[in-house]
């Protein structure tokens, strides 16, 4: 199976080079799970914080198997006998038969049996190589042990009882003379299946060491048979019955009696700390928190924010700025850089205006200097692992910008850049214990909140806006008005200065870059309207919040109180969208809200 065929199965939505689902592995209202494919392996993974060995047992319970698996030349009981080295005779007569599914595709299907024998399920096997492999239950099926049918016999021959996962290790268990009961999943157990075993059966559970191991482990903790089984703990190199009989058939049921005669009781699994914890409310409050400054009343120690702007706005000088002085005041960053060339020119003209004397070795800062994709699982796992190995423990992660580290997300898709925040507050804020400064492009039509999705203006826990009022000067302002933990403040103004670095280039020219110097807080313009129809809807506006304050108006919403004012509907089209991007109005989730100006 691959990733394709997985997100289809899944019903999950398209975001790049990978999709985007909700997770099967807990109640999820949101999408939660990113499928993708890397290698020819089919990765999942859930931003929710759901262990991969679950993923993968529960997709594996629901027929959509992505583990690997060894080649087979035919997908047929004779084929699954010749790749087990089973007797095709004998796999007939346990209930293993040959199935053509739609289309006329062949199948296996494994029959099983509840006590008394009759068939109550068949488990589907699609295929038998690493590609095509799959898993599912023909429809009506109900789920049981695999071999419940021969307990009784089993039992009266042996009172050693082996629990083993799926139906090949069963098998080849029972063709060597083991009593054998086969889980249909490891991730599938039911409490209410220990009353099938007798009493008096000395029980034996087979650990493989892998993730389905752990997976036994963690439900045999909490079953009442943990009491009454032995483990028996299968070598890495042979790590089933099944691939013990393949590396030496003529000596594996041997083997296997010294397995069984090392097994151990169960011991109880060390529980972990639980991912959610419920405080007292008068615990929170008496930590009487106040916030914490990387840099003080600009930037917030261990939140997610986007600083965002209109191209040619300097942001990303600014979001330099930000990482550089806090790594003079002690504070390690890391700068992951997209946008090209010019780091080394940026960062040397920075040094020379705001730490001249200073070794460039001393301060704390690592960066990489080319895009990868933040919202691959593997791409941003291999960032975090780089940035532990850098050793800089990082105060703070300068994302620089959010569309050259997400290639293909679509920035308009609420879910889909929720999820993308979810994997940087996640994946690098809480693993690393940071700050995340995402640097984004500000909307086309709304210079005064980030381009795309609602979800990146309300989902961080901090904004800032930049914006260069004269195009014609290196002057800019940036927006001080949502934090974590603090109120909003006035914006902080900036002067670009550009400042030679003391060299030439090739053609004998200057080697220049420019700085950014904070000059205090920027200077508050009294806003004004050019337009008649743009006052006249403001004042209409005015007139209705006297009765309905603090409404949030939408686009159609606005216009047809321009045109309820008289107004043509290309006038009043033209006046919305003058007012919109003005001070007058405050975007918001839904659309926008007046502002007491």
């Amino acid at each position: 199976m691959n990733a394709h065929d997985l997100a289809h199965a899944l019903n999950a939505k398209r975001s790049g080079d990978s999709w985007i689902a909700k997770c099967i592995a807990h109640d999820d209202s949101t999408p939660s799970m990113t499928i993708s494919e890397s290698a020819g392996r089919v990765l999942v993974h859930c931003h929710a914080g759901c262990e991969q060995a679950v993923l993968v047992e529960t997709l594996a319970a629901r027929g959509l198997d992505i583990r690997e698996q060894r080649e087979v030349e035919h997908v047929s009981v004779a084929g699954f006998a010749a790749n087990k080295r089973l007797d095709t005779d004998f796999l007939r007569s346990q209930g293993v038969r040959d199935l053509a599914l739609n289309g006329g595709r062949p199948a296996i299907g494994f029959e099983y049996r509840d006590r008394a024998g009759t068939v109550v399920g068949t488990k589907v096997r699609r295929g038998l190589n690493g590609t095509d492999r799959g898993f599912f239950w023909q429809k009506g099926s109900r789920v049981c042990l695999y071999g419940l049918s021969r307990i009784e016999q089993m039992h009266a021959l042996d009172q050693r009882l082996v629990i083993v996962e799926g139906e090949s290790d069963a098998l080849t268990l029972w063709k060597h003379d083991f009593n054998s009961l086969g889980l249909p999943g490891a991730n599938g157990w039911r409490e209410q299946w220990a009353d099938d075993f007798p009493e008096t059966a000395q029980l034996y559970v087979v650990i493989e060491p892998d993730a389905g191991g752990e997976a036994v482990l963690g439900w045999l903790d909490k079953s009442k048979l943990r009491e009454r089984v032995k483990l028996v703990r299968m070598p890495k190199e042979t790590k089933d019955p099944s691939a013990l009989y393949l590396a030496n058939p003529d000596k594996f049921a041997d083997a296997f009696e010294a397995l069984l005669a090392a097994a151990e009781p169960f011991a109880p699994v060390d529980v972990p700390e639980p991912r959610i914890v419920l405080r007292h409310i008068a615990d929170i409050v008496a930590e009487r928190r106040e916030p914490e400054w990387l840099l003080h009343k600009i930037l917030e120690a261990r939140v997610e924010a986007v600083l965002a702007g209109a191209r040619g706005t300097f942001k990303s000088f600014i979001g330099l700025d930000w990482v550089m002085r806090a790594a003079r005041d002690g504070h390690p960053g890391v700068i992951l850089s997209g946008e090209g060339g010019g780091l080394d020119r940026r960062v040397d003209a920075w040094m020379r205006t705001h730490a001249p004397g200073v070794g460039l070795r001393s301060l704390p800062v690592v960066a990489l200097e080319r895009p990868v994709n933040l919202n691959a699982f593997d791409d941003l796992a291999a960032v975090r692992e780089a940035i532990k190995a850098s050793g800089i423990g990082p105060h703070v992660v300068l994302i620089d910008t959010l569309s050259k580290f997400a290639p293909g997300l679509d920035e308009n898709d609420n879910a889909a850049v929720s999820l993308y925040l979810s994997g940087l507050a996640t994946g690098i804020r809480d693993e690393l214990g940071c700050t995340v400064l995402l640097v984004a492009h500000s909307g086309h039509a709304d210079h005064r909140r980030p381009r795309g999705a609602y979800a990146l203006m309300c989902n961080p826990d901090a904004e800032y806006i930049v914006e260069r009022p004269d195009m014609t000067t290196l002057a800019c302002t940036v927006s001080r008005e949502r934090f974590k933990d603090c109120q909003s403040l006035p914006p902080l103004a900036y002067q670009g200065e550009v400042i030679e670095l003391g060299r030439v280039d090739r053609y004998g020219e200057p080697v220049t870059s420019l700085v950014m110097r904070e000059t205090g807080i920027a200077p508050m313009v009294r806003p004004e309207l050019r337009g008649k129809a743009q006052r006249q809807l403001l004042t209409a506006l005015r007139a209705r919040s006297e009765t309905d304050a603090g409404r949030i108006w939408t686009l159609d919403e606005l216009r047809r109180v321009g045109r309820e004012a008289g107004m043509h509907k290309n006038t009043a089209r033209a006046a919305v969208e003058a007012l919109a991007m003005s001070p007058f109005m405050t975007p918001t989730v839904g659309g926008y809200r007046l502002t007491n100006g």
